[in-house]
């Protein structure tokens, strides 16, 4: 089931988007049948990508963390990905009503949990993580992310298109400040001992 709504998704979002909104998702379902499972995928490669392979920087060594630091770092950021996503839903159902959109509980966690979907994908590039190649595969992600939530507010909330451009907008300036406030906490939890250890 998991691999169907995705598959669906990349390949024919306007379908998939509607699909979603009739199958009446509730939290449970968007966190059990899809989240949990696809936001394992970045810490999990990271973990092993610095583990394992190491970061390497032009034709300079591989840089490598340790084992317990890396496995600290991974669960952190499994954890961030949740609470993020969790947050990020539940302030698209309260903004709905600004928007006059017909939003459940469901339907908002749907949205933000299915939009990420390519950024969770983009994780496996951590198996051999190259800066280069991270950052030009995750703009790509990141931007077939914000289509995938253009093109899925519409259905999801029942509004018209206008509306949901301005309502995706909200919602991708509310995902931009959880980003930068992400960044923050990272940096607090670093000074705290939580940061990278290298071999």
């Amino acid at each position: 089931m998991i691999l169907t709504h995705t598959f669906n998704l990349l390949s024919h979002p306007n379908q998939a988007w509607v699909n979603l909104r009739d199958s009446q998702p509730s939290v449970a379902n968007c966190f059990v049948q899809h989240l949990l499972w696809l936001a394992l995928i970045p810490p999990l490669c990271l973990y092993l990508g610095t583990t394992q392979v190491g970061w390497r920087v032009g034709s300079g060594e591989p840089v490598y963390l340790t084992t317990a630091s890396a496995l600290t770092m991974a669960c952190l950021f499994y954890l961030a990905i949740l609470a993020g996503t969790f947050a990020l839903g539940h302030l698209i159902h309260w903004m709905a009503q600004t928007y006059g959109a017909e939003s459940s509980h469901g339907a908002a966690m749907a949205l933000a949990t299915y939009s990420i979907t390519p950024l969770m994908l983009c994780g496996v590039l951590g198996l051999y993580p190259v800066a280069w190649v991270s950052l030009l595969v995750g703009i790509g992600a990141v931007a077939h992310s914000v289509y995938l939530l253009f093109v899925g507010v519409t259905p999801m909330m029942k509004i018209s298109r206008e509306q949901g451009v301005l309502f995706a907008s909200a919602i991708l300036a509310v995902a931009l400040v959880f980003t930068v406030a992400l960044m923050a906490a990272s940096v607090i939890l670093w000074n705290f001992g939580a940061g990278p250890v290298f071999l």
